[in-house]
This record gives C-alpha cells, sequence and structure tokens, in this order.
C-alpha cells in the first residue's frame, strides 16, 4: 500500500511537471518588453543566455513606480517551461538596480529622437561618435535631417519601440522600429552606440529587416 501510495505522488508530480512545466528562477537585466496588462513578451538577459518570457499573469514585487520597466532594469524572475517550450512567468521582482550601460544607452537614444525631432540637429549631431563626425560633416548631416519628417511619437515613443539585442560595459546593440519616429516610415535599424571618453554615443546605424528584429 505504501509503495501504491509512492507510486501515485510521483506520478502527480509528473503530470503536474509536463502540463504546467517545472518552476524555474533567474536574475537577469531586461533588454525588452512588449504588450499591455493583459498578456506580452519580454527579454532577459541572464549573462548566459537570453530568456523570452511570455506573461499573462503573475505577481510583482518592487514595481511602485513603474520605474522597474525601464530597460537595464534588473530581475529576479520566477517562470515555468509549458510542454511546448514556451516560457512562462510566474512572479517578477525588480531588485531596484540596473545595468548602467543598457540603461544609459536606451536613454540616450530616446534622447537623440526628441532633439532630433523638435529640430535641434546641433544637439543631435553631438551625439554621434567622433567617427561618426569625422565620416559626415554637420553641413550634410543637418541637409539630410532637414529631409525627414518626424512624428510626434518620437518625442515619446513606447519601450517596445527599441530593443536591446546585446551589450558590454562600453558597448550596447539595439535595435529600432522606425514606425514611432519617422512619417512614411516602416522598418528597422541596427544601432551600435559606444562610450567614448566617458560619453555614450551613437557609433554607427545600418538598415536591418523585420526578420533581424522578430528573431532578435
Amino acid at each position: 500500500m505504501k509503495l501504491i501510495r509512492q507510486f501515485i505522488i510521483i506520478l502527480a508530480i509528473f503530470i503536474f511537471s509536463f502540463s504546467f512545466g517545472w518552476a524555474e528562477q533567474a536574475k537577469g537585466i531586461l533588454y525588452f518588453i512588449e504588450g499591455g496588462t493583459g498578456a506580452g513578451i519580454c527579454h532577459v538577459y541572464t549573462g548566459r543566455q537570453l530568456l523570452k518570457l511570455h506573461y499573462t499573469k503573475y505577481k510583482e514585487y518592487g514595481f511602485e513606480h513603474q520605474e522597474g520597466y525601464k530597460y537595464g532594469s534588473i530581475w529576479n524572475v520566477k517562470y515555468h517551461t509549458e510542454a511546448g517550450g514556451r516560457k512562462v512567468i510566474d512572479s517578477i521582482e525588480f531588485t531596484g538596480k540596473y545595468d548602467p550601460a543598457v540603461k544609459a544607452a536606451d536613454e540616450m537614444v530616446r534622447s537623440y529622437y526628441i532633439k532630433a525631432a523638435r529640430g535641434e540637429f546641433t544637439e543631435a549631431y553631438k551625439m554621434l561618435s567622433p567617427g561618426w563626425q569625422k565620416d559626415q560633416s554637420f553641413d550634410s548631416y543637418n541637409r539630410g535631417m532637414k529631409k525627414i519628417k518626424f512624428k510626434e511619437s518620437a518625442e515619446s515613443a513606447p519601450t517596445f519601440a527599441l530593443k536591446i539585442i546585446g551589450h558590454n560595459s562600453g558597448e550596447v546593440l539595439l535595435l529600432v522600429n522606425t514606425f514611432w519616429f519617422y512619417e512614411g516610415a516602416s522598418g528597422y535599424l541596427k544601432m551600435e552606440v559606444k562610450k567614448v571618453n566617458g560619453v555614450w554615443t551613437i557609433d554607427r546605424v545600418t538598415p536591418v529587416s523585420f526578420k533581424q528584429w522578430d528573431e532578435s
């Protein structure tokens, strides 16, 4: 009878784990988040792997002022993997800390687009790296920027308009969904953001495909 009871317990645990997945936990940096209060997806980089986590209902801790949803936020995440391989969040705790490189690069790029949208091209040009400025004079940059029509949303683009795809202490790679910034534009850019003499700058920008955006 005791063996039968043990077998039933083991079987129940197996069925539960197969249906709902084993609980796992990780600590990582928020790279991307998209969705509303109902459902969505976020990317959390642990230092070893990029977790693409889905969410519907979950518990959150430490998010009193929503600061924990900024890119670079460091989270403690509990999640489970469903039978089909999809990882689903059970709870998130914002540690109150940020990765300084990711946070600074994200804020700098958003600031760049705000200045550009306002026509502050002199200030925007200063945010380009010395290497890029060497390749493109201000006059050339200014002429090109005047041809671009920016959307009002460029000054308050949603978090998911950008996607962090890699970083170290001196460089951050991110993708930009141009829909939120340029009138009549629907495409994606890759930005290389580098720290030069203690200042974060945009070093290079190259177009990428939707597939690259989607799979990153």
